[in-house]
This record gives structure tokens, sequence and C-alpha cells, in this order.
């Protein structure tokens, strides 16, 4: 037995011994950061793109709809909008010409009582 000022190291905190045939470079490409999926999980993931995309699908067709029903609405209210000018303008025009048949019976009546007196 040797004399040792220290005493020996416990092997959990001796680094780990180089061993023969081994190349370090393929053990640490074995990490669990360079992992390419497994046939199951690559499977998993379309899945899950292929639904996100038939969401966005979805959604899309949802505001194309949203669109045309706003569109459809818009033209019933331009179209309200010009069936109640129109209506405001006949109904100045009808106001306005009952007020000029008046003014003409009016002086269709003078007319007759002017002829009267002449």
């Amino acid at each position: 037995m040797e004399l040792r000022s220290a005493p020996a190291k416990p092997k959990s905190l001796a680094p780990p011994a180089q061993r023969l045939g081994t190349n370090t470079q393929k053990l640490k490409k074995q990490g669990s950061n360079d992992r390419t999926p497994t046939p199951t999980q690559q499977a998993h993931l379309k899945k899950i793109k292929q639904q996100t995309s038939e969401e966005k699908e979805l959604i899309r067709k949802e505001t194309l709809e949203q669109r045309q029903v706003l569109f459809d609405e818009l033209e019933d209210i331009e179209e309200r909008i010009e069936h109640f000018k129109a209506d405001a303008k006949s109904e100045n025009i009808s106001v306005q010409g009952a007020e000029k048949f008046e003014k003409i019976v009016n002086f269709n009546k003078q007319l007759r009582q002017f002829k009267k007196v002449h």
C-alpha cells in the first residue's frame, strides 16, 4: 500500500476512463437534442399539421361567409336608402304639387270673380 497525502477519490467524482475503440463524437451525436423523430412521432406531427391547416381553411371559409353576409346586408341597406331618398323626393314634389295646385285653384276662383265683375 502506498502512502498518499489525500484520500482516494470516489468513483462517482472521477472522470470517466477513455474507452478503447469508441469515438467521442459518435457518443455525443446520440444525445436527445440531435434525435430525429420516430415514424410514429412523424405521423403525429403530420396529423397535427393537417389539423391546423384544416382549422385555418375552416376559419378562412367562415370569414368569407361572414364577409358575404355583411356585403349582402350592405347592399340591402343601400337599396333601402335609395328607396327612402326617392320617397322623400316624391313626397316633397307632391307637397309642392299640392301647394301649386292650391294656388292654381285660388287663381281660377279669382279669375271667375273678376269675370263676373267685368
